[in-house]
Protein backbone atom coordinates (compact mmCIF):
# COMPACT_ATOMS: atom_id res chain seq x y z
CA UNK A 1 0.00 0.00 0.00
CA UNK A 2 1.40 3.41 -0.93
CA UNK A 3 2.04 6.20 1.56
CA UNK A 4 -0.94 8.12 0.16
CA UNK A 5 -3.17 5.07 0.56
CA UNK A 6 -1.99 4.67 4.14
CA UNK A 7 -2.84 8.29 4.87
CA UNK A 8 -6.29 7.94 3.36
CA UNK A 9 -6.85 4.77 5.37
CA UNK A 10 -5.81 6.47 8.63
CA UNK A 11 -8.02 9.46 7.91
CA UNK A 12 -11.07 7.37 7.19
CA UNK A 13 -10.58 5.02 10.14
CA UNK A 14 -10.24 8.02 12.45
CA UNK A 15 -13.29 9.80 11.03
CA UNK A 16 -15.31 6.58 11.11
CA UNK A 17 -14.37 6.00 14.75
CA UNK A 18 -15.38 9.57 15.67
CA UNK A 19 -18.69 8.93 13.94
CA UNK A 20 -19.20 5.79 16.05
CA UNK A 21 -18.20 7.44 19.33
CA UNK A 22 -20.53 10.38 18.79
CA UNK A 23 -23.39 8.25 17.49
CA UNK A 24 -23.51 10.53 14.46
CA UNK A 25 -24.07 13.72 16.49
CA UNK A 26 -21.95 16.71 15.44
CA UNK A 27 -19.89 18.97 17.70
CA UNK A 28 -21.28 17.79 21.04
CA UNK A 29 -18.69 15.29 22.31
CA UNK A 30 -15.18 15.90 23.65
CA UNK A 31 -12.91 13.09 22.42
CA UNK A 32 -9.24 12.48 23.14
CA UNK A 33 -7.85 12.02 19.63
CA UNK A 34 -4.61 10.46 20.83
CA UNK A 35 -6.51 7.77 22.73
CA UNK A 36 -8.65 7.08 19.69
CA UNK A 37 -5.52 6.73 17.56
CA UNK A 38 -4.15 4.08 19.90
CA UNK A 39 -7.51 2.31 20.00
CA UNK A 40 -7.85 2.01 16.22
CA UNK A 41 -4.24 0.99 15.77
CA UNK A 42 -2.76 4.00 13.95
CA UNK A 43 -1.04 5.57 16.97
CA UNK A 44 -1.37 8.96 18.63
CA UNK A 45 0.92 10.93 16.31
CA UNK A 46 -0.70 9.64 13.12
CA UNK A 47 -4.14 10.28 14.58
CA UNK A 48 -3.27 13.91 15.37
CA UNK A 49 -1.86 14.39 11.87
CA UNK A 50 -4.95 12.80 10.29
CA UNK A 51 -7.27 14.88 12.48
CA UNK A 52 -5.49 18.08 11.51
CA UNK A 53 -5.93 17.23 7.82
CA UNK A 54 -9.62 16.42 8.36
CA UNK A 55 -10.04 19.69 10.26
CA UNK A 56 -8.61 21.56 7.29
CA UNK A 57 -11.30 19.93 5.16
CA UNK A 58 -14.05 20.95 7.59
CA UNK A 59 -14.74 17.37 8.72
CA UNK A 60 -13.46 17.64 12.30
CA UNK A 61 -13.03 20.38 14.86
CA UNK A 62 -10.77 20.93 17.87
CA UNK A 63 -12.82 21.42 21.04
CA UNK A 64 -10.17 21.93 23.73
CA UNK A 65 -6.43 22.04 24.31
CA UNK A 66 -4.54 18.77 24.68
CA UNK A 67 -5.76 17.05 21.53
CA UNK A 68 -9.49 17.02 22.31
CA UNK A 69 -11.71 17.20 19.24
CA UNK A 70 -14.88 15.98 17.58
CA UNK A 71 -16.61 15.39 14.25
CA UNK A 72 -18.56 18.07 12.36
CA UNK A 73 -21.79 17.89 10.39
CA UNK A 74 -19.79 17.58 7.17
CA UNK A 75 -17.68 14.82 8.70
CA UNK A 76 -20.81 12.86 9.55
CA UNK A 77 -22.14 13.32 6.02
CA UNK A 78 -18.79 12.20 4.59
CA UNK A 79 -18.82 8.96 6.60
CA UNK A 80 -22.45 8.18 5.83
CA UNK A 81 -21.98 8.83 2.11
CA UNK A 82 -18.83 6.67 2.03
CA UNK A 83 -20.54 3.79 3.83
CA UNK A 84 -23.50 4.13 1.49
CA UNK A 85 -21.15 3.35 -1.42
CA UNK A 86 -21.13 6.94 -2.66
CA UNK A 87 -17.84 8.48 -3.82
CA UNK A 88 -16.98 11.54 -1.75
CA UNK A 89 -14.46 14.35 -2.04
CA UNK A 90 -12.08 12.51 0.29
CA UNK A 91 -12.83 8.78 0.18
CA UNK A 92 -13.63 6.22 -2.54
CA UNK A 93 -16.95 4.48 -2.99
CA UNK A 94 -17.52 0.85 -1.95
CA UNK A 95 -15.63 0.97 1.34
CA UNK A 96 -15.38 -2.33 3.20
CA UNK A 97 -14.37 -2.49 6.86
CA UNK A 98 -13.32 -5.87 8.24
CA UNK A 99 -13.77 -6.29 12.01
CA UNK A 100 -13.66 -8.95 14.68
CA UNK A 101 -17.39 -8.61 15.32
CA UNK A 102 -19.32 -11.86 14.67
CA UNK A 103 -21.88 -11.42 11.91
CA UNK A 104 -20.52 -8.00 10.98
CA UNK A 105 -17.30 -8.72 9.15
CA UNK A 106 -18.26 -6.36 6.33
CA UNK A 107 -19.88 -3.07 7.27
CA UNK A 108 -20.36 -1.79 3.74
CA UNK A 109 -19.12 -2.15 0.22
CA UNK A 110 -19.23 -4.86 -2.42
CA UNK A 111 -16.86 -7.71 -3.27
CA UNK A 112 -15.93 -6.03 -6.57
CA UNK A 113 -13.99 -2.78 -6.89
CA UNK A 114 -13.92 -2.09 -3.17
CA UNK A 115 -11.51 -0.38 -0.80
CA UNK A 116 -10.84 -2.64 2.18
CA UNK A 117 -9.92 -1.22 5.58
CA UNK A 118 -8.87 -4.17 7.75
CA UNK A 119 -9.58 -3.66 11.47
CA UNK A 120 -9.42 -7.32 12.45
CA UNK A 121 -6.32 -6.75 14.55
CA UNK A 122 -8.18 -4.30 16.76
CA UNK A 123 -10.26 -5.01 19.82
CA UNK A 124 -13.88 -4.09 19.15
CA UNK A 125 -15.54 -4.35 22.54
CA UNK A 126 -18.64 -2.15 22.67
CA UNK A 127 -21.12 -0.57 20.30
CA UNK A 128 -23.96 1.56 21.61
CA UNK A 129 -27.48 0.21 21.08
CA UNK A 130 -26.29 -2.72 18.95
CA UNK A 131 -29.76 -4.27 19.18
CA UNK A 132 -31.35 -1.04 17.92
CA UNK A 133 -34.14 -1.11 20.52
CA UNK A 134 -33.32 2.07 22.45
CA UNK A 135 -35.36 4.95 21.06
CA UNK A 136 -36.36 7.71 23.46
CA UNK A 137 -37.86 9.61 20.54
CA UNK A 138 -40.70 7.05 20.51
CA UNK A 139 -41.86 7.67 24.09
CA UNK A 140 -45.58 8.37 24.36
CA UNK A 141 -46.30 7.74 28.05
CA UNK A 142 -44.82 6.81 31.41
CA UNK A 143 -44.86 3.09 30.58
CA UNK A 144 -42.70 3.77 27.52
CA UNK A 145 -40.32 5.86 29.63
CA UNK A 146 -39.90 3.05 32.16
CA UNK A 147 -39.25 0.51 29.40
CA UNK A 148 -36.63 2.73 27.75
CA UNK A 149 -34.89 3.48 31.04
CA UNK A 150 -34.75 -0.23 31.77
CA UNK A 151 -33.06 -0.81 28.39
CA UNK A 152 -30.65 1.99 29.21
CA UNK A 153 -29.79 0.27 32.50
CA UNK A 154 -29.00 -2.89 30.52
CA UNK A 155 -26.89 -0.82 28.11
CA UNK A 156 -24.73 0.34 31.00
CA UNK A 157 -23.98 -3.28 31.83
CA UNK A 158 -22.96 -3.90 28.22
CA UNK A 159 -20.65 -0.88 28.34
CA UNK A 160 -19.08 -2.25 31.51
CA UNK A 161 -18.65 -5.68 29.91
CA UNK A 162 -17.04 -3.92 26.94
CA UNK A 163 -14.62 -2.26 29.38
CA UNK A 164 -15.47 1.30 28.36
CA UNK A 165 -16.67 2.06 31.89
CA UNK A 166 -15.74 0.38 35.15
CA UNK A 167 -18.03 -1.23 37.69
CA UNK A 168 -18.03 1.83 39.94
CA UNK A 169 -19.19 4.17 37.16
CA UNK A 170 -21.89 1.68 36.16
CA UNK A 171 -23.11 1.45 39.75
CA UNK A 172 -23.17 5.23 40.25
CA UNK A 173 -25.18 5.72 37.04
CA UNK A 174 -27.47 2.74 37.55
CA UNK A 175 -28.79 3.77 40.98
CA UNK A 176 -30.38 7.08 39.82
CA UNK A 177 -31.78 5.27 36.75
CA UNK A 178 -33.49 2.78 39.07
CA UNK A 179 -34.78 5.66 41.20
CA UNK A 180 -36.12 7.40 38.09
CA UNK A 181 -37.83 4.17 37.02
CA UNK A 182 -39.52 3.75 40.41
CA UNK A 183 -40.70 7.37 40.39
CA UNK A 184 -42.05 7.07 36.82
CA UNK A 185 -44.09 4.00 37.87
CA UNK A 186 -46.06 6.01 40.42
CA UNK A 187 -49.64 7.10 39.60
CA UNK A 188 -48.51 10.72 39.68
CA UNK A 189 -44.77 10.89 38.97
CA UNK A 190 -42.84 13.79 40.46
CA UNK A 191 -41.25 15.74 37.61
CA UNK A 192 -38.57 17.39 39.76
CA UNK A 193 -37.52 14.07 41.26
CA UNK A 194 -37.14 12.32 37.90
CA UNK A 195 -35.22 15.23 36.42
CA UNK A 196 -32.89 15.19 39.41
CA UNK A 197 -32.21 11.47 39.00
CA UNK A 198 -31.54 11.79 35.27
CA UNK A 199 -29.28 14.77 35.90
CA UNK A 200 -27.24 12.58 38.27
CA UNK A 201 -26.88 9.96 35.54
CA UNK A 202 -25.50 12.54 33.11
CA UNK A 203 -23.05 13.82 35.72
CA UNK A 204 -21.77 10.29 36.33
CA UNK A 205 -21.16 9.64 32.64
CA UNK A 206 -19.95 12.98 31.34
CA UNK A 207 -16.50 12.99 29.78
CA UNK A 208 -16.58 9.31 28.75
CA UNK A 209 -16.52 9.66 24.96
CA UNK A 210 -17.08 5.97 24.21
CA UNK A 211 -20.58 6.09 25.73
CA UNK A 212 -21.73 9.31 24.10
CA UNK A 213 -24.78 7.46 22.80
CA UNK A 214 -25.91 6.63 26.33
CA UNK A 215 -25.46 10.24 27.44
CA UNK A 216 -27.49 11.43 24.44
CA UNK A 217 -30.25 8.95 25.36
CA UNK A 218 -30.35 10.22 28.95
CA UNK A 219 -30.57 13.77 27.61
CA UNK A 220 -33.54 12.81 25.42
CA UNK A 221 -35.24 11.21 28.44
CA UNK A 222 -34.60 14.39 30.45
CA UNK A 223 -36.09 16.56 27.69
CA UNK A 224 -39.18 14.33 27.43
CA UNK A 225 -39.83 14.48 31.17
CA UNK A 226 -39.30 18.22 31.24
CA UNK A 227 -41.80 18.80 28.45
CA UNK A 228 -44.41 16.20 29.37
CA UNK A 229 -44.75 15.64 33.08
CA UNK A 230 -46.34 18.20 35.38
Amino acid sequence: MSTLDEKRKSRFLLLHKLYELTNGVAERHLIDIKEVGEEIGIGADVALEAFEYLKGEGLTKWMALGGVGTITHWGIKEVEDALDHKPTSHFPANIVILTNSPGASVISGSPNQSTIFDQRGQQVTYQYNAAGNINFGSIQNYTDLVAQLDLLKQELAKARDGQVINELVESKAKIPILEAIEEAKKPTPDKTSILSHLGQVKDCLKGVSAIGGIVDAVTMAYDWVQSTIG
